[in-house]
């Protein structure tokens, strides 16, 4: 979605969502008579009745809650941008068949192979999409005193690595590097 479409909804959401907390806050007032001042003015004399013998009416009326609030949370969660990469198509793929690779096996295999270097302690992979490109993002932490040039070596044979495991893809690698504490 672009940043506009975005903007929008956000704003739409809030707009309801003020509008139906304050709905509901009248509603509560309204039920413990702390809106005397209004009740003369608002007759809904149907509405008193048809709640009053309708031995229904409060459990249409909390089913009715009840579906919009989940409604409401569908909602919510259906806009929460995915960031997870998952399965790809490669390059070759066709007529004959669809060849897929699963990014985040290629990214886990890639953070254990630089988690085997000697001046890496721990290393570890995941695949995303970030800025709406597909990435591997490698998370290492290095001994304090490691060598930069076996470090530079072994990241830079990691990369080589998830360019050979995801031939003719187009994939974003970042390594992040932190330094352990003494």
């Amino acid at each position: 979605m672009s940043r506009a479409v975005v903007a929008l909804d956000r704003l739409l959401a809030l707009i309801l969502g003020t509008a139906l907390f304050a709905l509901g806050l009248g509603a509560i007032a309204w039920q413990t008579d702390s809106l005397s001042w209004a009740q003369p003015r608002l007759t809904a004399a149907w509405l008193v009745t048809a709640t009053e013998q309708r031995w229904w009416w409060p459990w249409v009326t909390g089913a009715g809650g009840v579906v919009l609030v989940v409604l409401g949370l569908w909602w919510l969660t259906a806009h929460v941008p995915r960031r997870r990469l998952g399965e790809i198509r490669l390059p070759g793929s066709g007529a004959e068949g669809i060849l897929r690779v699963n990014t985040d096996a290629v990214a886990l295999a890639a953070g254990e192979s630089l988690g085997a270097a000697d001046c890496v302690r721990s290393a570890s992979g995941r695949a995303m999409v970030d800025r709406g490109r597909p990435t591997i993002v490698i998370t290492a932490t290095v001994d304090p005193l490691a060598d930069l040039t076996l470090l530079g070596a072994a990241a830079t044979q990691v990369q080589a690595e998830i360019a050979q495991a995801l031939d003719g893809v187009e994939m974003a690698t970042r390594i992040h590097l932190h330094v352990a504490s003494s």
